[in-house]
């Protein structure tokens, strides 16, 4: 459970690396951009797995393990259905981040 710990917190800086290259344009401006709420959005989920560890570990050790992956299991499928609810208005096309350039590369 500590090496998963441990890489899991190793991995979240080139996994945050690779998100900034990969969102669109528009996204990666303002206060609100992309960096911030990928931080905050791991934040709360580190804060919902301590929610989630210390509900489980109140019913004691022996159904620990089970409690955690029964809830797990019902955060995977609520994610994957909200996935492909708002799929499309995730995906934004090549040309469109084009356009969300175009004003700052006239600018200069």
């Amino acid at each position: 459970a500590v090496c998963i710990f441990i890489g899991t917190n190793a991995m979240e800086g080139p996994n945050m690396s690779l998100l900034s290259k990969s969102v669109p344009k528009r996204w990666a401006r303002g206060i609100l951009n992309s960096g911030f709420l990928a931080t905050e959005s791991g934040t709360l989920a580190r804060s919902v797995g301590d929610v989630l560890i210390s509900v489980a570990a109140s019913a004691g050790v022996a159904n620990m393990l089970s409690g955690l992956f029964l809830r797990m299991l019902a955060l995977v499928v609520a994610s994957f259905l909200l996935l492909a609810k708002y799929y499309d208005r995730m995906i934004e096309r090549e040309d469109e981040d084009d356009k969300s350039m175009g004003s700052l590369s006239n600018s200069k």
